[in-house]
């Protein structure tokens, strides 16, 4: 027993680098994975913004015969005294920090009175909620500044409902 040699039952240097590589590219697989789908819930969230903003417009509008000039809380063109944006919204939605650099909403309205406006936005990724979209060729010309979807673009458009 004193002679028998020990044999060691460890992994060799080359088995732990293949370990190491099929890791990093599992890692890597499942990263861009979930890169794409923070991507899609932030223009989820765009989306959804624009509906609430979309909403309170709408409720302003049935109370005060026409929509505010700017996207403001404060915001009470031809409202009566202490009606404001602010009492059918408690603030205006911020855009999801992304790589595309939105720090808040587009909006633009008509004048005297403002009777139609544009909320707008850029999406991250194509998703069939931009078919829903006011269209480029479509929107009213007081807005031929701004980007609307196109077929191929990826702005998103919402006017009155």
């Amino acid at each position: 027993m004193k002679n028998r040699i020990l044999t060691s039952r460890g992994f060799t240097l080359i088995e732990l680098m293949v370990v190491v590589v099929v890791i990093t590219l599992l890692s890597g697989i499942i990263y861009a994975n979930f890169s794409s789908s923070r991507g899609k819930a932030r223009d989820a969230q765009r989306v959804s913004d624009a509906g609430q903003i979309q909403l309170a417009l709408g409720l302003y509008y049935d109370r005060c015969g026409q929509y505010p000039a700017t996207l403001a809380i404060s915001a009470n063109s031809g409202c009566p005294s202490g009606i404001t944006l602010g009492s059918y919204i408690s603030q205006i939605p911020v855009p999801p920090t992304s790589p595309l650099g939105q720090t808040s909403y587009g909006y633009i309205v008509n004048t005297s009175p403002a009777t139609d406006y544009v909320i707008y936005t850029q999406l991250e990724y194509y998703n069939d909620v931009l078919k829903n979209s006011l269209a480029d060729a479509n929107k009213p010309a007081y807005a031929s500044s701004i980007t609307c979807y196109n077929g191929s673009n990826l702005y998103y458009c919402k006017g009155p409902r």
